[in-house]
């Protein structure tokens, strides 16, 4: 999909989806498609990179399911005891989990509870010179719950 058509399209679903449900959004990065690049030139598909920046074999990678798709949790064996308890941040483009948080709740109520998984639509890896990426379960909280909140969703 041209650049072009990508915008006619995104304009077009934004009207018809003023309140989108995470499905919504997930359906809309799945007809959306993958980005052109999503990994770096010298990519080793045999191997991923964990988050204590070891080379493992993708055999011994975290498969997981958020509730919503399926995806790869990028934790060797030995590490995944530093991760329990802690929220998963998962890119939906990417379908990976891209960072871990400390439960907590915001000013406003919102929570991050241990071991769920919190969605984003694209992160830095697969749209370069991303500056934010809005957590799409927080954005749709503010949203029920009356708060502003602006969302700069797949522009």
């Amino acid at each position: 999909m041209s650049e072009k058509d990508r915008q006619k399209f995104l304009e077009e679903w934004k009207l018809k989806h003023p309140k989108p449900s995470p499905k919504d959004l997930v359906d809309l990065v799945r007809r959306l498609g993958h980005p052109t690049s999503p990994v770096a030139a010298d990519f080793d598909p045999d191997n991923i990179r964990c988050a204590c920046n070891k080379l493992v074999s993708c055999e011994n990678a975290a498969l997981c399911n958020t509730g919503i798709m399926d995806g790869v949790e990028p934790v060797c064996p030995p590490c995944r005891g530093d991760f329990a308890g802690q929220a998963r941040l998962f890119c939906v483009r990417c379908r990976m989990v891209i960072g871990w948080m400390e439960p907590q709740t915001d000013p406003h109520g919102f929570k991050i509870e241990p071991d769920k998984f919190y969605h984003v639509a694209e992160c830095a890896v697969c749209k370069k010179g991303l500056q934010k990426a809005d957590i799409i379960e927080m954005m749709l909280y503010y949203d029920e719950m009356g708060i502003p909140y602006p969302k700069d969703i797949l522009t």
